[in-house]
């Protein structure tokens, strides 16, 4: 029996599972993620989207640019320039407030993720104490 609230179970993505946003990830700041240096394709080539932009390993990209080029979705990152593809100081990989990746509901929910999990397990162990 677990009360701690720890114990996650998952039967998807099971590579990456019980990990928590970090303080910096809950205001939208995913700059941790940039290595600065550019993404390589398997031969060690680097990587350029449609319009010919570096693609940086650790970037993160906007959804809502998403157009067609050539036949090829492309997309902005957040906070890298949209011409050169080049990230911009201070900005790069960080969500706007007002982007609706932003949501109240996420901003809500993840801090509280922890206590769901808690009362959950204390819920499952007083439910195994029953049948015992």
């Amino acid at each position: 029996m677990n009360v701690d609230g720890l114990d996650y179970h998952s039967t998807v993505n099971t590579g990456f599972v019980n990990t928590l946003p970090t303080p910096l990830q809950r205001q939208g700041d995913f700059s941790e993620f940039l290595t600065g240096a550019q993404a390589l394709d398997s031969n060690k080539q680097p990587i350029f989207d449609a319009l010919g932009r570096p693609i940086f390993q650790g970037e993160i990209f906007n959804p809502a640019t998403t157009r067609i080029v050539n036949g090829v979705p492309v997309r902005d990152g957040y906070g890298f320039d949209p011409t050169t593809g080049q990230p911009i100081a201070g900005q790069a990989n960080v969500i706007p407030a007002n982007d609706p990746l932003r949501s109240s509901l996420a901003a809500f929910t993840i801090p509280n993720i922890r206590r769901w999990t808690a009362t959950h397990a204390a819920r499952t162990a007083w439910r195994e104490l029953r049948r015992q």
